[in-house]
């Protein structure tokens, strides 16, 4: 059951209480019958689909790629503002399933204690000209 969804231009991004291993595949087969998708990725109802924090952490920790990136051929009707396109409006297809399996169990997420987090202080342990360049808010994935 999809309980969150977002399209950004050709890239849906779902999130969805599994309960079969085939529901990924299902929901971006009806994600990708728009003209408008070319991408989709499926996640857990634990990931917000509009954090993009929350959506880099779970392709980092929740795919293999080998396993769970599939590409459909161009086979798919492409939207027309894609300057991707080479053929007149056929496209490829990609499906990002990052989900967990059922079938075995996934370690618990974890997160640094935000009291350890506010005794950190980083420019104790970078360099001024790197840390510049790292986002403000230090509390999350960037961190």
């Amino acid at each position: 059951m999809c309980k969150n969804g977002r399209h950004a231009l050709m890239n849906v991004f779902i999130s969805m209480k599994k309960s079969s291993e085939g529901d990924p595949g299902r929901a971006a087969a009806a994600a990708l019958t728009s003209d408008q998708c070319k991408n989709v990725f499926i996640f857990d109802d634990d990931i917000d689909v509009y954090n993009p924090t929350e959506i880099l952490w779970a392709l980092a920790t929740r795919v293999q790629p080998h396993r769970q990136i599939s590409i459909i051929p161009e086979i798919m009707r492409g939207p027309l503002v894609d300057p991707s396109l080479i053929d007149d409006r056929k496209t490829s297809a990609m499906i990002i399933d990052a989900t967990r399996p059922l079938d075995c169990p996934f370690s618990p997420d974890s997160k640094c204690p935000d009291d350890a987090m506010e005794r950190i202080k980083l420019e104790d342990y970078i360099p001024g000209e790197i840390l510049q360049h790292i986002p403000i808010d230090r509390t999350t994935y960037w961190c």
